[in-house]
């Protein structure tokens, strides 16, 4: 992988992370047994005044979050697995295991993007990961086979 693609790849990540923070620092309060707070208030009446969860505010916005969170842990780990130069069982194992997270994540997104289209939403965020992602794919599938096929 050239560096160039590298670094290309750093800097989306820690925008992907950084878009989908609020799923890290949920996993990070349920990790610890805290309380993660979203500082939104319901509005109907059998609910006012109590705190919306995380799954349930509007627009699916913790799907939104896990997808680009998600991609950018894919991306730097598509980054450091295409460090070593060698070819090897270890290697291979490592693409073969990247491959499988892209495509959860690429799928992970469509199916949020589809969501966001069925609500009136444009998917600003989760389309263009899902793009991202396929292009990903489309970048490992030569890593994933074995080195003596075509």
């Amino acid at each position: 992988m050239p560096a160039s693609r590298i670094w290309l790849n750093a800097c989306l990540a820690v925008l992907l992370l950084f878009l989908g923070r609020s799923f890290g620092q949920y996993l990070l309060a349920s990790a610890t047994g805290r309380e993660f707070h979203t500082h939104a208030e319901w509005a109907t009446p059998d609910k006012a005044g109590t705190e919306v969860g995380y799954f349930d505010l509007e627009g699916y916005a913790a799907f939104s979050d896990i997808g680009l969170f998600c991609l950018g842990i894919v991306v730097i780990s598509d980054s450091l697995a295409a460090l070593p130069r060698r070819r090897s069982a270890l290697v291979l194992a490592i693409w073969r295991l990247i491959f499988l997270l892209t495509l959860l994540v690429a799928l992970w997104n469509v199916y949020v993007t589809i969501r966001l289209f069925q609500i009136d939403i444009l998917p600003t965020l989760t389309l263009p990961a899902t793009v991202y992602g396929a292009y990903l794919l489309a970048q490992q599938w030569p890593q994933i086979r074995p080195a003596h096929l075509p």
